[in-house]
């Protein structure tokens, strides 16, 4: 993928660390099954799921996705990790509630002794605890649709579910892979700022 909307990206100095500005509110997460991420796709940049649980998107950081090919079989265990993702969610915001400080502890403590048999008794009890949440959130599957991009023009199948996808590049496709392509620093900066002008069109 290729990322813009960082403020600080404006006239910066060469070598300048980039990717951590932007303004001080976020955006709630908004996953629309119809909107995923195939080739093209305009998506908000977060950050990650210890510090942000519930997903939200960054106030003005984007990506654009480039991606890859993928066929049956590599969409069927990414179908499988993002269910399993979904599950942690669940498990993860569980154990994060002041309330369940001992449940905390114990999962804690059975990660530090590595004793998987009953860790993963506690987090399916866990599970079942919140089996209203686990119904709403049902089971992820790609649709025709999506299963049909990535096996055509390709994308990045999973972060689907985890980040807000709001549009999507309807002309020159071609431009993401030449701004993908070009020579970047140890950081992943181009070495030559590519500056990015988008209309957006309702």
């Amino acid at each position: 993928m290729i990322q813009g909307g960082d403020p600080d990206s404006r006239n910066a100095n060469p070598g300048v660390i980039l990717g951590n500005g932007g303004p001080d509110y976020t955006i709630p997460a908004e996953f629309n099954p119809k909107l995923f991420h195939k080739k093209g796709a305009l998506a908000a940049a977060r950050e990650g799921d210890n510090i942000n649980p519930e997903k939200e998107s960054s106030g003005s950081q984007f990506y654009i996705v480039q991606g890859k090919v993928a066929n049956e079989q590599e969409l069927a265990l990414t179908e499988k990790r993002i269910n399993q993702n979904r599950s942690s969610d669940i498990v993860r915001k569980f154990l994060a509630k002041p309330e369940n400080t001992a449940w905390r502890s114990k999962i804690d403590s059975l990660q530090r002794v590595k004793n998987t048999a009953e860790f993963n008794s506690v987090y399916n009890r866990i599970l079942e605890i919140n089996k209203e949440e686990v119904k709403k959130l049902g089971v992820f599957k790609f649709s025709e649709e999506a299963k049909k991009a990535y096996a055509t023009i390709g994308g990045t199948p999973h972060l689907d579910g985890n980040y807000t996808v709001f549009g999507e590049v309807i002309e020159g496709l071609d431009v993401i892979d030449k701004i993908a392509a070009v020579k970047t620093d140890k950081n992943d900066r181009p070495e030559q700022d590519v500056k990015m002008a988008i209309e957006f069109i309702q």
